[in-house]
């Protein structure tokens, strides 16, 4: 698509401690860690609209941090570090003010995005502009 309006992808992330346990069929859920990066790499590699990704690191752990330093050095990503948890919604206030999209995509860490999902959306945002607020 040619549009110069593009979206802002924000997702915070909090992984310092792993409190998800065992599941009723004692099956052990995946890791925060592994969570975010499937996250991180199923937008960066599905979306095919003019984007940025800011990532926040809301007290993460170490290994998070580096993985989402080095994605921001490669730069795949913004990375916003917060030394604490500062909980989701101050961190995406945060990162939305560093946001330079005309659109604001809020996405919870452990979700892994579909092939062309951001284009779908913005068709029907746009084949919708007349009933937005």
């Amino acid at each position: 698509m040619n549009d110069s309006r593009h979206v802002s992808i924000i997702v915070v992330h909090y992984g310092k401690i792993d409190d998800f346990g065992e599941t009723a069929a004692g099956v052990n859920p995946p890791s925060r860690s592994l969570l975010l990066r499937t996250c991180v790499e199923s937008i960066l590699a599905h979306t095919n609209y003019p984007a940025e990704l800011i990532v926040a690191d809301n007290g993460g752990n170490a290994d998070d941090s580096t993985y989402l330093l080095e994605e921001a050095k490669a730069g795949l990503l913004t990375h916003v570090r917060f030394p604490q948890n500062m909980h989701f919604a101050f961190a995406w206030n945060q990162c939305a003010k560093l946001a330079t999209g005309q659109y604001l995509a809020f996405i919870c860490n452990d979700i892994e995005v579909a092939p062309n999902w951001l284009s779908e959306c913005m068709r029907i945002l746009k084949e919708n502009e007349d009933k937005l607020i």
